[in-house]
């Protein structure tokens, strides 16, 4: 019997498409248009260079057909998870899916072609043809530049891991939320308008998804910065009760309490580099993780300086401010990846807030002054961050990642962020 995915015609007959279809209809189509690509990619390298001939026909043409048609095999799939989605259709696209990708990435990364499209746009021919085909030519160049097509072997065999994992696909944790893109018999029929607040895209659900598996992660943020904003409140306040000369002299150099905080700046100054430069290689040796730990592990050690005490509060800052970043930036729907500097400022901007009510709390219930008693302040916040601590080593144990984030693709956080 015929896979109806190896022969779709103009209609596709999704009717006829189950699970057990898509495994082996994707790799037959995948296995003929790799023949299909290899005929191209010899046609290119030899005989078009030397006598041109048709453009249309024989080349681009060609190059547009093997991508329709795993785009419209790959539509059918897709349509057909988010309309009437199941177990086995599921376990099915996940194992089809790097199939397609890793034949997109070789079509994206032919140099044969490449080469080939790039004779076009240099030569006399690129003026014969008209505005649009010029641009489908240097959009094909330029798709192959993104594809990484330059890049040379071991880097590229890097690129290509990273872009298998980057592969967003629908998840199936928290599935109640599928609800929201999913069309009940008798609704919306014809052209009538649909209710945002009834009937959503599948990719802003997935979206919510991301969002709501994150959430833990920024709640345990909270109490470090509980902990860090004491720099403005107590710290200040015990710095008018101290000999804060430098020296003995009477004429020594005197500190103003206010500037007790800038401590903390220089350490984060001095040990960023002393991080990025020794610590970073010495971890990635152990780890074989190019980062040298991950974004929750280097938010965790953060935690723990945290914990340990307040003189360390650059070091702190070093791994925890940053590392929220990166791990926002990362973990983050594309679409709204600017938005990870918010979230790590409104991480902060929280801490700042339960720690002015901590503070007015325990003045008007407690007799802390700045002379005595004021370790029970500090005992309290270190009790807070251990229990912080546990819950980040829950949290960071059962969180999953979107890919892995120690795929060191140039998808930096950009240093305007920071």
């Amino acid at each position: 019997m015929v896979n109806p995915l190896v022969s779709v015609g103009c209609l596709p007959e999704f009717n006829r498409v189950e699970a057990h279809h898509v495994v082996p209809g994707v790799k037959q189509v995948v296995k003929e248009l790799e023949e299909d690509l290899l005929e191209l990619e010899c046609f290119a390298a030899s005989s078009f260079g030397e006598n041109g001939g048709d453009l249309w026909e024989a080349l681009i043409h060609p190059f547009e057909c093997i991508l329709d048609r795993l785009t419209v095999v790959w539509g059918i799939v897709s349509h057909l998870k988010d309309v009437n989605d199941s177990d086995a259709l599921r376990a099915a696209v996940d194992e089809a899916q790097p199939l397609r990708t890793n034949f997109l990435l070789r079509l994206g990364q032919s140099n044969a072609l490449y080469q080939a499209f790039e004779k076009i746009r240099s030569g006399a021919l690129f003026d014969t043809l008209n505005e649009a085909q010029q641009r489908v030519v240097e959009g094909r160049l330029k798709d192959a530049i993104l594809n990484g097509v330059a890049l040379e072997h071991e880097k590229k065999v890097h690129f290509n891991e990273i872009q298998q994992s980057r592969v967003i696909d629908r998840n199936s944790d928290r599935r109640f939320l599928d609800r929201a893109a999913t069309i009940v018999n008798g609704e919306h029929h014809g052209s009538e308008k649909i209710n945002p607040w009834r009937l959503r895209p599948v990719s802003h659900v997935e979206e919510l998804k991301l969002l709501l598996r994150m959430t833990p992660v920024w709640a345990t943020g909270i109490p470090i910065f509980v902990a860090w904003w004491q720099q403005s409140t107590f710290w200040i306040g015990q710095g008018y009760v101290m000999d804060l000369r430098m020296g003995s002299s009477p004429h020594a150099f005197k500190m103003q309490p206010v500037t007790l905080p800038v401590f903390s700046l220089l350490t984060m100054m001095i040990f960023l580099p002393f991080y990025d430069k020794l610590v970073v290689p010495l971890a990635a040796k152990v780890t074989r993780n190019p980062r040298g730990i991950t974004f929750l592990q280097r938010i965790g050690v953060g935690i723990t300086f945290a914990a340990s005490a307040m003189l360390v509060a650059g070091a702190v800052e070093a791994f925890v401010t940053i590392g929220y970043l990166e791990f926002f930036y990362d973990q983050s729907p594309p679409s709204m990846r600017s938005m990870a500097a918010a979230a790590v400022w409104a991480i902060i901007g929280t801490g700042n807030y339960v720690s002015t009510a901590i503070v007015a709390l325990i003045k008007r219930s407690t007799r802390i002054s700045m002379t005595e008693n004021l370790e029970y302040f500090y005992w309290v916040l270190a009790g807070c961050l251990a229990v912080d601590f546990v819950a980040h080593l829950l949290v960071s144990t059962f969180y999953t990642y979107t890919k892995p984030d120690y795929a060191d693709d140039g998808d930096q956080v950009p240093i305007a962020m920071i």
